[in-house]
């Protein structure tokens, strides 16, 4: 645990040199999703790092987030990946968006049996008024 803070803080003071917009999110989840096979669980607990870039009109982001569960005392087994690339352009009233997401179980020591692997890759456009 203490690597993993040392490596969100090294990377929000090295990211914030760049003009980088950064986040940090953790916290609790309970639920379930429903695959062809049947029900797998959700880890009870998160952790989420977020960039963003702006340049001109454009927005670059990208997210890695770790699903986990406790194990004993401060330790914590990792067992879900997700990862997020995408960009979008603002224009007019419109919006175009490409974006990316995979995920992938993180299998420690053959004790994840109930994760699933897939993804997406999506281009949209937004029409708003707002």
């Amino acid at each position: 645990m203490k690597k993993i803070l040392l490596i969100t803080i090294i990377l929000l003071v090295g990211f914030s040199v760049f003009a980088l917009d950064c986040s940090v999110e953790a916290g609790l989840q309970e639920g379930a999703i429903l695959v062809d096979d049947g029900r797998t669980k959700l880890s009870p607990i998160f952790l989420e790092l977020s960039l963003y870039q702006n340049l001109w009109k454009f927005d670059f982001y990208a997210t890695y987030r770790c699903e986990m569960e406790k194990i004993q005392g401060i330790y914590f087994n990792p067992t879900q990946d997700y990862y997020t690339v995408g960009a979008k352009i603002d224009f007019w009233d419109f919006t175009i968006k490409v974006e990316h997401q995979c995920y992938h179980p993180v299998n420690c020591y053959n004790w994840n049996t109930e994760y699933y692997n897939g993804g997406y890759t999506q281009i949209s456009i937004k029409y708003s008024t707002q």
